[in-house]
């Protein structure tokens, strides 16, 4: 194959490589990023989570409006952020399908929270407390998933920057030694004939049998060397023949 055709395969194979490095470390990073993303996303419902059970508190021991009015766009900002919520493993799905349960079961112990029946509302409270509490448990385990999640991502990531990497030295290595055996050395090749014919050995040849440029030239070389020793040749028999004339005439 051809030193040209050789190159252009290699930049093929390099460029190839350098895209699917690039592509492995974009995905692997976005990953990280959209775990990372799950993580604040678990904690924020957790601090929502508090927030509903304040909510909550202050409706059992004041009865206001505005705490009504609190609880009604605070349960409905949470249940946004449960459908935005990504599921990858069918563990997270059933977290929300519970979660999903809970805020449904929290609607209908709220009204009894502005019950009259001390009895009523203290059972209210408590299965407010309750519930909070195991939504918290729920984020809480969201959150070590997504963290898990995300260190995996992690070390996929420093696996294939690492293997990219390996995988560059390997080439950047083998292009070396391509152009040391297939370019250098024929270099000195060439350099050590010269040096022969400028010395006037036309009996040296440079013997090279590359299928490519450089062995293409260094076929023409030899043939040039030998043109140049028949020529020679003939300039010394020419040079032998005039001074045999030269001395017959003189004589």
């Amino acid at each position: 194959m051809k030193i040209r055709s050789q190159i252009n395969w290699w930049l093929v194979i390099a460029g190839l490589t350098t895209a699917a490095t690039f592509s492995v470390t974009f995905l692997a990073a976005l990953n990280v990023k959209q775990a990372m993303h799950d993580v604040n996303a678990a904690e924020d419902f957790i601090h929502s989570t508090t927030e509903l059970r304040q909510v909550a508190m202050e409706t059992a021991l004041f009865h206001e409006i505005r705490t009504q009015d609190q609880w009604r766009r605070k349960i409905s900002s949470v249940s946004v952020d449960l459908d935005l919520m990504r599921i990858t493993t069918p563990r997270e799905a059933t977290n929300l399908e519970s979660i999903q349960k809970r805020i449904e079961l929290m609607q209908t112990i709220y009204p009894r929270l502005i019950e009259l029946d001390p009895i009523k509302k203290q059972r209210a409270v408590a299965s407010i407390l309750v519930v909070t509490q195991e939504m918290e448990d729920i984020g809480h385990e969201m959150i070590r998933g997504n963290r898990a999640e995300a260190a995996e991502a992690m070390r996929y990531a420093q696996v294939s920057a690492g293997l990219a990497i390996l995988a560059m030295g390997a080439l950047i290595v083998f292009v070396w030694l391509l152009v040391k055996r297939r370019i250098l050395r024929p270099l000195r090749y060439f350099e050590h004939a010269t040096q022969q014919l400028a010395a006037g050995n036309y009996t040296h040849r440079l013997n090279l049998t590359q299928a490519d440029e450089v062995g293409d030239l260094a076929a023409q070389f030899d043939a040039m060397i030998v043109r140049v020793e028949k020529f020679a040749v003939e300039l010394q028999r020419n040079r032998d023949s005039l001074a045999e004339v030269v001395l017959a005439r003189t004589t």
